[in-house]
């Protein structure tokens, strides 16, 4: 946007380019005959936070005060301030170029990643040393999540024993469907990875617990994400809201 514009022109463009993505994303007003509304462009989305779906809404109708009010010398005589021109700006600018899940988690580790045949004696010594609660297990079939959960469950069902001489694919024997991990590619956005936590993405199956970042081909996984890094995901995504 032009920093010759007026905030009310600055406004209106960023809505018409909010449009415009909402309605490509949808394949959504090919034609003349097809308008959808605004409205359901912003409800039916899948790549917007529902907080900014609110603030769509709310922004809505400040562009009909705009775009239909009185005009001089060609330019709008409403302004809006310069801080919601800079909210919509910034919604905008998350639909022009979504923030990567991988961007996010930038400052963590790779993950380490546990083979089932490795003793259960050492991921009990990352839980203790850095309180890790879950780590990824390479399987026949992808990746599985060994949690404390299943080491509780393990412990509950074996304590008599008294005895920690168990491999992780024991553990994983207790594991249940809220263990679940779910690989991702690297491109998968920060909104993807919310909307996978939340259970929007798939109402097949139980959220997973977590989400593992695949590498390129050839290459070990990237990252790991749980549950406790949505608090990262969502600021992120607010950024100067």
């Amino acid at each position: 946007m032009s920093e010759d514009q007026t905030r009310a022109q600055r406004f209106l463009s960023a809505f018409s380019a909010i449009e415009d993505i909402l309605s490509t994303q949808q394949y959504l007003r090919n034609t003349t005959e097809d308008w959808t509304p605004f409205s359901t462009l912003v409800h039916n989305s899948e790549t917007l936070l529902h907080s900014h779906k609110e603030q769509l809404k709310r922004l809505a109708k400040l562009r009909n005060a705009i775009a239909h009010g009185d005009y001089r010398n060609g330019e709008p005589i409403a302004d809006p301030r310069e801080e919601t021109v800079e909210q919509i700006a910034h919604i905008h600018n998350l639909l022009a170029k979504p923030p990567l899940l991988i961007d996010a988690l930038a400052q963590s580790n790779k993950p380490r990643i546990f083979q089932p045949t490795d003793p259960i004696s050492e991921f009990l010594s990352l839980v203790t040393q850095f309180n890790f609660s879950q780590v990824p297990v390479k399987v026949t079939k992808g990746y599985d999540l060994l949690t404390t959960n299943a080491v509780a469950r393990w412990f509950a069902a074996n304590y008599e024993a008294q005895t920690i001489d168990a491999s992780v694919s024991d553990v994983l024997a207790y594991a249940e469907s809220g263990d679940r991990l779910q690989t991702v590619n690297p491109s998968t956005t920060t909104v993807d990875a919310i909307r996978l936590f939340s259970g929007l993405a798939d109402t097949s199956s139980e959220p997973p617990a977590a989400l593992l970042v695949r590498g390129t081909m050839g290459t070990p996984p990237q990252k790991l994400c749980v549950r406790s890094d949505l608090t990262l995901l969502y600021a992120q995504l607010e950024g100067a809201n």
